[in-house]
């Protein structure tokens, strides 16, 4: 992208601009880049929901993955001792 110097000079020079040269001039020419500006203002506290649950599942789904997990240990056990 030219500068927006090197795009004065062509505009005033008498040279042909280029189509690209016209798109750089209509979508804006940056600069460099300015200091840091200061921290906006801090935001207000939103509004609190409602209280979030444990993750813990009830003590049925817990006895059955237990359970699930009893069973598979037996079957790799019981596979283990064929071989």
């Amino acid at each position: 992208m030219a500068s927006k110097e090197e795009l004065k000079e062509k505009f005033s020079t008498g040279k042909v601009p280029t189509e690209d040269d016209f798109s750089e001039l209509i979508d804006g020419v940056e600069g460099e880049k300015g200091p840091q500006g200061d921290p906006g203002p801090a935001g207000s506290d939103g509004s609190d929901g409602e209280d979030g649950k444990d993750g813990f599942g009830t003590e049925s789904q817990y006895n059955d993955i237990i359970e699930r997990l009893v069973k598979i240990e037996e079957i790799v056990l019981t596979e283990g001792e064929s071989e």
